[in-house]
């Protein structure tokens, strides 16, 4: 896939999940790539949890504070939608097997812009406080229509 497809249906999909979930007060908790689905008019959708069998790296999409027993909010899905997004542009997870620190999304895409590496990076944080508050502030922040700062919900 390339980068302007990839970037156009992660846009279809921050704003799927901002619109329908996050403005609602709803997270779901549970979102990994086998959920996500391209309608043939480049429309994205969700399944509901339970649909489809998890991705074989579904651990790999839960918040740190999920791992940890916490309850899901819009801050565990923007994680969730991190490595998505992160994974649908490079091909590979943000974190390395004990790795602590993300990997540059630049290792895989060199020419990645500075908007986009950083947004990648902000959303895959393990530090909640150090992620975007809701799928629709990483959605512009990926758009260049926010300064990238953090809110909190």
């Amino acid at each position: 896939m390339s980068l302007a497809t990839g970037l156009a249906m992660l846009d279809e999909l921050l704003q799927y999940v901002g619109e329908n979930w996050h403005r609602e007060g709803v997270a779901d908790g549970g979102l990994d790539p086998s959920r996500v689905f391209v309608l043939d008019d480049g429309r994205v959708r969700v399944l509901p949890a339970g649909v489809t069998p998890p991705d074989a790296d579904a651990a790999a999409y839960l918040s740190p504070q999920q791992r940890d027993g916490k309850e899901a909010d819009a801050r565990a899905d923007v994680y969730a939608l991190g490595v998505i997004a992160y994974r649908t542009l490079t091909g590979a997870l943000p974190y390395a097997p004990g790795a602590s620190e993300p990997t540059d999304p630049r290792t895989y895409l060199p020419k990645l812009t500075d908007r986009v590496q950083r947004s990648l990076l902000i959303a895959v944080q393990e530090n909640l406080t150090e992620r975007f508050g809701d799928a629709l502030t990483f959605r512009a922040a990926l758009r260049g229509a926010s300064d990238l700062a953090l809110t909190s919900p």
